[in-house]
């Protein structure tokens, strides 16, 4: 998983065979994306996966509705098992 840190979030979400509807958009200050989360299935458990963003303008919007090209762009800076709020 590690292998995706650096890479585009799209190809986080094309690894796991996601959509936008399956992540947890975190801002924090509120418009800011920070980072996503979302759960996988591993065996017969389920896990919370996130990944934090490098920050660009882009990623900020006050109305809070990033565009799924601008997720997508996103540049993945760090990823790991669990979540954690900012």
């Amino acid at each position: 998983m590690e292998h995706l840190a650096g890479r585009p979030v799209g190809e986080l979400l094309d690894h796991f065979g996601l959509s936008r509807k399956d992540l947890l958009l975190m801002d924090e200050p509120p418009g800011h994306l920070k980072g996503i989360a979302f759960k996988v299935d591993e065996g017969n458990t389920r896990k919370w996966i996130t990944a934090i963003v490098e920050q660009t303008e882009a990623l900020n919007d006050p109305k809070r509705e990033w565009s799924d090209q601008v997720i997508r762009n996103a540049r993945v800076l760090q990823i790991f098992e669990g979540s954690r709020l900012f």
